[in-house]
């Protein structure tokens, strides 16, 4: 990945305010009040021409496209330019509704360095953009004049030009006029040239050049950028035998900083951003920016995220920040001195990708399963194993990438792997799953499923366990069907300590019910004892369900661990 080098070394007074204004100032203030603070400076232009293309950007994102004027207006061309090309674009065509929003604007902060800009650098995008968004009339005599259609106004009596969209009426007439005034010749030669004009092959160049330059700050084309989830091994990555690696280069120019905010969109510190917080060396802490900065931007290419709103940049850098944290605390625990020596030593897009290919370990080894799995034969989504290890399961194998199941409501419910504690659990919860899949898969050889059971929308593996159970316990033949609720009451009265008030213990026939299932489990001692693990866990999960439920209170409908059958339906068979 090529990612361009910029100034270094935040030392001057307007570059500390811009690092406290992009790393604090985006997170807690209005865009109203970034556009007031940024006014009130000694020097607003130095401050935002001093801001990496990324910050400037973000920084327009925060205010809103709308009220952006001010910031439009104290911005170098070269800011421009990587707003609109981060703008104008849907996948590989330019928008042109986007290319009129977006010249009016720039029209309205500074139009006669638009006009500079559009005969120079800009000149592709002028050609294309005007040949779509323009009607051009050339009269060529007196007598031509008599034939102009209705609509169009002309600056010099013979070009008359008329915008296909009547939105761009007042900034197109702006813009000529400043053309002409600008460079009269040049004027004509732009708009005499549109008659003879080739979009197609117009448009291919300026997606490469566009490319290119993005490029630069890590935007690659899909099928590249998507080598940032290739997993690496993480013992490749150690703390001691890698050289430092280089700085980036100083460079005398003032216009783009290496970039501040990506680093700093996340409320919550990890290990990473402890480091970095505590860190005295402005050459680490620059290579670190500009690393991030171009991975982030890499990840988005390669999601091909459409970025309309802080939310989306928030987003991927807690994804980049979350697998880098993965693999640091692999490698160094918690230990800053050690976490500061791998930082130094090895690259932020290879710590993400280690931290990527633990998180998809654990994926293949659920996928690996699932395939092979009982449960699966049978047609059962991973719900099937509970709302806890379901949701982790789900969280593994349910999109692209793994996710982990936090269990919180709406766009929380699933997050990045994060901490080694999140992949442990999601591990366990996949290997409690696999424990309980086999032994339900020898019951359902010896006693036969009832399908139905297993296949109601809100069925879980519990009934198939519990059901045989309670069977045993009250003398029932032994099957994987349901029991009636009087059947159910009697069980739970023989299971529950002499006790008249809540909470109800049922601890002493916690070895009989352990005792019973591990028959049914494999007869290696490390099968027994993983069994064991799995049943206790489901023993638990049972008695604090139970616990304060007197039995006048049992119901059919809140009893998710039996299958409750009709009264009147017959038990015995």
């Amino acid at each position: 990945m090529t990612v361009r080098r910029e100034k270094t070394h935040l030392t001057t007074d307007i570059e500390r305010a811009r690092t406290e204004l992009i790393h604090k100032g985006l997170n807690r203030l209005s865009g109203d009040e970034l556009i007031e603070r940024v006014i009130s400076m000694p020097d607003p232009k130095g401050f935002v021409t001093g801001l990496s293309s990324e910050d400037f950007y973000w920084l327009v994102k925060k205010v809103g496209e709308d009220d952006c004027l001010p910031l439009l207006e104290l911005a170098s061309t070269g800011q421009w330019q990587y707003l609109l090309d981060m703008e104008l674009w849907i996948k590989d065509r330019l928008d042109s509704n986007a290319s009129v929003l977006w010249l009016d604007r720039l029209r309205q902060a500074d139009c006669p360095r638009l006009v500079k800009w559009l005969f120079t650098e800009g000149e592709y995008l002028a050609y294309h953009q005007f040949h779509k968004l323009l009607d051009v009339f050339v009269a060529s005599s007196k007598d031509d004049v008599y034939d102009v259609p209705e609509g169009y106004f002309t600056i010099d009596g013979s070009i008359y030009i008329r915008p296909r969209s009547p939105d761009f009426m007042e900034a197109a007439k702006n813009i000529v006029m400043t053309m002409a005034e600008e460079d009269f010749l040049k004027y004509q030669g732009l708009f005499l040239g549109l008659t003879g004009f080739a979009p197609a092959e117009v448009e291919e160049e300026i997606y490469r050049l566009k490319n290119v330059r993005l490029a630069e700050h890590g935007f690659l084309p899909f099928d590249e950028a998507l080598a940032v989830y290739a997993p690496l091994d993480i013992d490749g990555l150690t703390p001691g035998p890698h050289p430092a690696l280089p700085e980036p280069d100083a460079g005398e120019s003032a216009e783009g900083l290496i970039p501040v905010w990506p680093f700093h969109t996340s409320p919550e510190k990890n290990l990473l951003m402890h480091v970095i917080d505590a860190a005295q060396d402005t050459a680490l802490l620059d290579r670190l920016r500009l690393e991030f900065a171009g991975l982030c931007n890499q990840i988005l290419s390669a999601d091909a995220l459409t970025i309309n709103d802080l939310r989306v940049l928030d987003r991927t850098s807690q994804k980049a920040l979350s697998y880098i944290n993965l693999a640091i605390q692999k490698l160094c625990g918690a230990d800053i001195l050690k976490i500061e020596k791998l930082l130094r030593s090895n690259p932020l897009m290879s710590l993400f990708r280690a931290g990527f290919g633990l998180a998809m370990k654990v994926r293949w080894e659920a996928v690996r399963w699932i395939k092979g799995s009982w449960a699966f034969s049978k047609g059962l989504k991973a719900d099937f194993w509970g709302e806890d290890r379901g949701g982790l399961i789900r969280g593994l194998v349910g999109g692209r990438i793994p996710m982990f199941y936090t269990g919180l409501p709406g766009e929380k419910e699933f997050k990045d792997f994060e901490w080694i504690s999140e992949l442990a659990h999601a591990m366990k919860a996949l290997r409690d799953a696999m424990i309980l899949d086999s032994l339900i898969a020898h019951l359902d050889e010896r006693f036969s499923c009832d399908e139905k059971i297993a296949k109601r929308p809100e069925a879980t593996f519990h009934p198939l366990i519990f059901n045989l159970w309670a069977r045993k316990v009250t003398g029932l033949p032994l099957s994987l069907s349901g029991i009636t609720l009087s059947q159910a009451k009697t069980f739970m009265e023989t299971i529950r300590s002499a006790g008249k008030l809540p909470p109800f213990s049922i601890e002493e026939f916690k070895k009989v019910f352990l005792s019973d299932f591990e028959q049914y489990g494999r007869a290696d001692q490390e099968a027994i004892r993983s069994l064991r693990e799995v049943l206790s866990t489901l023993w638990e999960e049972f008695s604090r369900e139970y616990e304060m439920v007197a039995l006048e209170d049992i119901t059919p409908i809140y009893f998710r661990f039996l299958t409750i059958l009709p009264d009147q339906e017959s038990a015995f068979r």
